[in-house]
């Protein structure tokens, strides 16, 4: 499903041949998902483009754990709880980082009340004003690229193995 509102644009289940792009707040973005290869369960990744305020946005990926059950559910789960978040927090005034913030622990704790042990991954951008700012938490991480394709940011994924990566104790 793709849904897009006054809130915003959000994927979810989707299996996309190609990236959807849309013009959005300042700027263009590309959303791509697919389910794994050979999978015949829903895709479990989530996708979302938020706007905030005049020139400033909000991109996020939620990736539903495998083998764990209802990793769409999560997935959605946690991006419609942040979209909620954010729409209150921008009529409220409320700073992005503030409003993020928010947001992830909200999203967090419903997935946590779906009660049926269902996970999520979360990544999260803000835009704003020029800058990007990242928000993750699981192992999934940011990768921001130019637009002649150099690499701007990248972040260390939130795992045992993301964290030996970055230590130097295991190469990539």
């Amino acid at each position: 499903m793709c849904a897009s509102s006054g809130q915003g644009i959000f994927y979810t289940e989707r299996d996309l041949a190609s990236a959807d792009v849309h013009s959005f707040a300042a700027g263009t973005a590309a959303v791509c998902t697919c389910r794994c290869p050979g999978k015949e369960t829903p895709n479990e990744d989530a996708a979302a483009m938020i706007p905030y305020t005049d020139g400033a946005m909000v991109l996020a990926v939620a990736d539903g754990l495998g083998g764990v059950r209802a990793g769409e559910v999560a997935s959605r789960t946690a991006l419609v709880t942040l979209v909620k978040t954010l729409s209150g927090s921008a009529a409220e005034g409320l700073l992005l980082r503030t409003a993020l913030i928010n947001g992830i622990e909200r999203a967090n704790q419903s997935v946590i009340d779906l009660g049926i042990g269902a996970a999520t991954t979360l990544a999260v951008i803000e835009i704003q004003d020029h800058t990007v700012r990242p928000y993750h938490v699981g192992d999934s991480m940011i990768l921001a690229i130019g637009q002649r394709g150099k690499m701007k940011l990248q972040t260390v994924s939130h795992s045992p193995v993301g964290f030996a990566v970055e230590s130097g104790m295991l190469n990539e």
